[in-house]
């Protein structure tokens, strides 16, 4: 199997997320059915995942895209 994966750059800007366009935020719970072995939860704490969000936001670029913040 082959899977596209998207670039992280300007991801702040590129909603819709997942695979099919099925979350409208990063915020959204996106559970991979192959993680359902773990009580349908990511084995993330709350502080991790707004961690990667903000790390992930740092690679978006207003400027770039002419975005006036």
């Amino acid at each position: 199997m082959r899977f596209r994966v998207p670039r992280l750059r300007n991801i702040e800007f590129t909603a819709p997320y997942g695979s099919f366009g099925q979350f409208t935020t990063l915020e959204a719970d996106n559970l991979d059915p192959t993680l359902k072995e773990n009580y349908n939860r990511i084995s993330l704490s709350e502080e991790e995942k707004t961690n990667l969000i903000v790390f992930m936001n740092t690679l978006s670029d207003a400027e770039f895209l002419g975005l006036n913040y």
